[in-house]
Protein backbone atom coordinates (compact mmCIF):
# COMPACT_ATOMS: atom_id res chain seq x y z
CA UNK A 1 0.00 0.00 0.00
CA UNK A 2 2.66 2.26 0.58
CA UNK A 3 3.91 1.56 -2.91
CA UNK A 4 0.62 2.67 -3.85
CA UNK A 5 0.39 5.60 -2.04
CA UNK A 6 3.51 7.06 -3.33
CA UNK A 7 3.17 6.23 -6.42
CA UNK A 8 -0.33 7.25 -6.92
CA UNK A 9 -1.22 4.05 -9.07
CA UNK A 10 -5.13 3.21 -9.10
CA UNK A 11 -5.78 -0.27 -6.85
CA UNK A 12 -8.82 -2.54 -8.27
CA UNK A 13 -9.42 -5.24 -6.02
CA UNK A 14 -10.87 -8.93 -7.40
CA UNK A 15 -12.63 -11.30 -5.67
CA UNK A 16 -10.69 -13.32 -3.47
CA UNK A 17 -9.39 -16.36 -5.59
CA UNK A 18 -12.22 -15.36 -9.03
CA UNK A 19 -9.92 -15.74 -11.61
CA UNK A 20 -12.84 -14.66 -13.62
CA UNK A 21 -13.39 -11.59 -12.10
CA UNK A 22 -9.75 -10.38 -12.51
CA UNK A 23 -10.00 -11.41 -16.15
CA UNK A 24 -13.07 -9.26 -16.67
CA UNK A 25 -10.94 -6.19 -14.62
CA UNK A 26 -8.02 -6.95 -16.90
CA UNK A 27 -10.13 -6.83 -20.45
CA UNK A 28 -12.12 -3.21 -18.93
CA UNK A 29 -8.75 -1.92 -18.47
CA UNK A 30 -6.60 -3.74 -21.21
CA UNK A 31 -6.45 -0.12 -23.51
CA UNK A 32 -5.75 1.58 -20.38
CA UNK A 33 -1.70 2.84 -21.33
CA UNK A 34 -0.94 2.31 -17.67
CA UNK A 35 1.06 -0.42 -16.66
CA UNK A 36 -0.94 -3.01 -15.15
CA UNK A 37 -0.23 -5.17 -12.01
CA UNK A 38 -1.10 -8.60 -10.64
CA UNK A 39 -0.36 -8.23 -6.96
CA UNK A 40 -1.58 -12.02 -4.77
CA UNK A 41 -0.40 -13.74 -2.11
CA UNK A 42 0.58 -17.17 -3.19
CA UNK A 43 -0.55 -18.93 -0.09
CA UNK A 44 -3.01 -16.78 2.61
CA UNK A 45 -2.47 -15.71 5.34
CA UNK A 46 -5.55 -15.24 6.74
CA UNK A 47 -7.41 -18.47 5.07
CA UNK A 48 -4.54 -21.14 4.55
CA UNK A 49 -5.96 -21.49 0.76
CA UNK A 50 -4.10 -21.02 -1.96
CA UNK A 51 -3.74 -18.90 -5.70
CA UNK A 52 -4.52 -20.32 -8.30
CA UNK A 53 -1.25 -19.29 -10.08
CA UNK A 54 -1.17 -21.02 -13.35
CA UNK A 55 -4.27 -19.14 -14.27
CA UNK A 56 -2.83 -15.94 -13.29
CA UNK A 57 0.23 -16.52 -15.16
CA UNK A 58 -1.82 -17.18 -17.90
CA UNK A 59 -3.76 -13.69 -18.23
CA UNK A 60 -0.77 -11.83 -16.87
CA UNK A 61 0.75 -13.04 -20.33
CA UNK A 62 -2.50 -12.57 -21.85
CA UNK A 63 -2.97 -9.03 -20.88
CA UNK A 64 0.77 -7.60 -20.67
CA UNK A 65 0.13 -7.76 -17.01
CA UNK A 66 3.03 -7.50 -14.45
CA UNK A 67 3.06 -10.39 -11.73
CA UNK A 68 3.84 -9.14 -8.02
CA UNK A 69 3.47 -12.87 -6.42
CA UNK A 70 3.99 -12.93 -2.48
CA UNK A 71 5.40 -15.66 -0.44
CA UNK A 72 5.78 -15.05 2.52
CA UNK A 73 3.54 -17.86 3.75
CA UNK A 74 4.90 -20.48 1.24
CA UNK A 75 8.69 -19.75 1.53
CA UNK A 76 10.12 -22.75 3.32
CA UNK A 77 7.17 -24.63 2.85
CA UNK A 78 6.10 -25.08 -0.73
CA UNK A 79 7.21 -25.41 -4.16
CA UNK A 80 10.63 -26.92 -5.70
CA UNK A 81 12.59 -28.05 -2.32
CA UNK A 82 10.69 -25.48 -0.40
CA UNK A 83 11.62 -22.38 -2.30
CA UNK A 84 8.47 -21.50 -2.70
CA UNK A 85 5.33 -21.98 -5.22
CA UNK A 86 6.25 -19.49 -7.82
CA UNK A 87 9.26 -22.42 -8.80
CA UNK A 88 6.55 -24.44 -10.44
CA UNK A 89 5.38 -21.91 -12.51
CA UNK A 90 6.46 -21.22 -16.28
CA UNK A 91 7.42 -17.19 -15.50
CA UNK A 92 8.95 -16.82 -18.96
CA UNK A 93 8.50 -13.58 -21.05
CA UNK A 94 6.35 -12.38 -17.46
CA UNK A 95 7.66 -9.80 -15.90
CA UNK A 96 7.67 -10.49 -11.95
CA UNK A 97 8.95 -9.56 -8.67
CA UNK A 98 8.99 -13.18 -6.12
CA UNK A 99 8.50 -11.36 -2.85
CA UNK A 100 9.52 -13.00 0.45
CA UNK A 101 10.47 -13.19 4.26
CA UNK A 102 13.10 -14.47 6.63
CA UNK A 103 10.66 -14.19 9.62
CA UNK A 104 8.48 -16.96 9.26
CA UNK A 105 9.77 -20.33 8.50
CA UNK A 106 13.54 -19.25 7.93
CA UNK A 107 13.44 -17.86 11.46
CA UNK A 108 15.06 -14.85 10.95
CA UNK A 109 13.96 -11.51 10.11
CA UNK A 110 13.99 -9.23 7.29
CA UNK A 111 12.86 -10.64 3.52
CA UNK A 112 13.90 -10.66 0.32
CA UNK A 113 12.68 -9.81 -3.22
CA UNK A 114 13.76 -11.82 -6.73
CA UNK A 115 13.78 -9.98 -9.69
CA UNK A 116 15.82 -8.95 -12.52
CA UNK A 117 18.88 -7.06 -12.40
CA UNK A 118 17.00 -3.80 -13.64
CA UNK A 119 14.16 -3.63 -10.98
CA UNK A 120 16.61 -4.76 -8.55
CA UNK A 121 18.88 -1.59 -9.22
CA UNK A 122 15.90 0.67 -9.40
CA UNK A 123 14.23 0.18 -6.26
CA UNK A 124 17.86 0.07 -4.14
CA UNK A 125 18.48 3.60 -5.54
CA UNK A 126 14.75 4.65 -5.32
CA UNK A 127 12.68 3.05 -2.47
CA UNK A 128 12.96 5.11 0.52
CA UNK A 129 11.34 2.57 2.42
CA UNK A 130 14.97 0.47 1.31
CA UNK A 131 17.73 3.56 1.24
CA UNK A 132 16.18 4.84 4.83
CA UNK A 133 16.40 1.44 6.60
CA UNK A 134 18.65 0.40 8.74
CA UNK A 135 20.73 -2.92 7.24
CA UNK A 136 20.14 -6.04 9.33
CA UNK A 137 23.06 -6.99 11.56
CA UNK A 138 25.81 -9.86 10.19
CA UNK A 139 24.26 -12.29 12.81
CA UNK A 140 20.92 -11.86 10.97
CA UNK A 141 22.43 -12.08 7.45
CA UNK A 142 23.73 -15.23 8.66
CA UNK A 143 21.53 -16.70 10.03
CA UNK A 144 19.00 -16.14 7.27
CA UNK A 145 21.68 -17.54 4.93
CA UNK A 146 22.27 -20.37 6.84
CA UNK A 147 18.61 -21.34 7.19
CA UNK A 148 17.54 -20.66 3.39
CA UNK A 149 20.20 -23.34 2.15
CA UNK A 150 18.82 -25.97 4.91
CA UNK A 151 15.18 -25.33 3.54
CA UNK A 152 16.39 -27.82 0.33
CA UNK A 153 17.19 -30.45 3.08
CA UNK A 154 14.05 -30.54 5.04
CA UNK A 155 12.16 -32.41 2.96
CA UNK A 156 10.70 -34.66 5.55
CA UNK A 157 9.71 -32.00 7.99
CA UNK A 158 7.71 -30.17 4.98
CA UNK A 159 5.95 -33.36 4.52
CA UNK A 160 5.27 -33.97 8.46
CA UNK A 161 3.81 -30.23 8.79
CA UNK A 162 1.58 -31.17 5.80
CA UNK A 163 0.31 -33.55 7.31
CA UNK A 164 -0.55 -32.41 11.07
CA UNK A 165 -2.54 -29.66 8.76
CA UNK A 166 -4.35 -32.12 7.54
CA UNK A 167 -5.04 -33.82 10.76
CA UNK A 168 -5.96 -30.76 12.41
CA UNK A 169 -8.64 -30.36 10.05
CA UNK A 170 -10.39 -33.49 10.41
CA UNK A 171 -10.54 -33.19 13.80
CA UNK A 172 -12.06 -29.46 13.57
CA UNK A 173 -14.41 -30.15 10.78
CA UNK A 174 -15.25 -33.13 13.06
CA UNK A 175 -16.12 -31.15 15.84
CA UNK A 176 -18.31 -28.55 14.63
CA UNK A 177 -15.57 -25.45 13.59
CA UNK A 178 -15.60 -23.31 10.33
CA UNK A 179 -11.87 -23.58 9.10
CA UNK A 180 -13.16 -22.01 5.22
CA UNK A 181 -11.37 -22.42 2.76
CA UNK A 182 -7.90 -23.89 4.16
CA UNK A 183 -5.65 -26.38 2.21
CA UNK A 184 -2.60 -25.79 4.46
CA UNK A 185 -0.97 -25.59 7.16
CA UNK A 186 -2.59 -22.32 8.00
CA UNK A 187 -6.18 -23.22 9.84
CA UNK A 188 -7.96 -20.55 10.74
CA UNK A 189 -11.35 -21.70 13.50
CA UNK A 190 -13.68 -19.05 12.37
CA UNK A 191 -15.81 -17.56 14.92
CA UNK A 192 -17.34 -14.56 12.77
CA UNK A 193 -18.20 -12.36 16.53
CA UNK A 194 -15.50 -10.33 17.71
CA UNK A 195 -15.96 -10.38 21.65
CA UNK A 196 -16.50 -14.27 21.22
CA UNK A 197 -12.98 -14.40 19.90
CA UNK A 198 -11.57 -12.02 22.06
CA UNK A 199 -13.23 -14.32 25.27
CA UNK A 200 -11.85 -17.97 23.54
CA UNK A 201 -8.58 -16.13 23.25
CA UNK A 202 -8.41 -15.29 27.05
CA UNK A 203 -9.67 -18.41 28.25
CA UNK A 204 -7.31 -20.29 26.51
CA UNK A 205 -4.32 -18.00 27.41
CA UNK A 206 -5.84 -18.67 31.04
CA UNK A 207 -5.13 -22.51 30.08
CA UNK A 208 -1.43 -22.16 29.08
CA UNK A 209 -2.47 -21.79 25.49
CA UNK A 210 -1.40 -18.99 23.28
CA UNK A 211 -3.55 -18.02 20.53
CA UNK A 212 -3.97 -14.80 18.06
CA UNK A 213 -7.52 -13.46 17.92
CA UNK A 214 -7.40 -12.36 14.43
CA UNK A 215 -10.28 -9.40 14.05
CA UNK A 216 -11.14 -6.22 11.70
CA UNK A 217 -9.37 -4.48 9.68
CA UNK A 218 -7.45 -7.18 9.33
CA UNK A 219 -10.34 -9.55 7.97
CA UNK A 220 -14.14 -8.44 7.20
CA UNK A 221 -16.48 -7.46 10.08
CA UNK A 222 -18.16 -10.82 10.66
CA UNK A 223 -15.08 -12.95 9.91
CA UNK A 224 -13.32 -12.64 13.28
CA UNK A 225 -10.98 -16.08 13.84
CA UNK A 226 -8.26 -17.38 16.42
Amino acid sequence: YQAVFLSKAQVLRYHHNDINHLESLLREYKNDPMPKFIVTETVFGMDGDIAPLEEIVILAKKFGAFLYLDEAHATGLFGVNGYGLSTTLDLKNVPHIIMGTFSKAIGASGGYIACHKIIRDFIINKAPGFIYSTAPSPVVVGGAFKAWKLVKSLREERKTLQSLGKTLHKMLKAHGFNIGTSETHIVPVILNEENKCLKIQKALLQEGVIVSCIRPPTVPPGTSRG
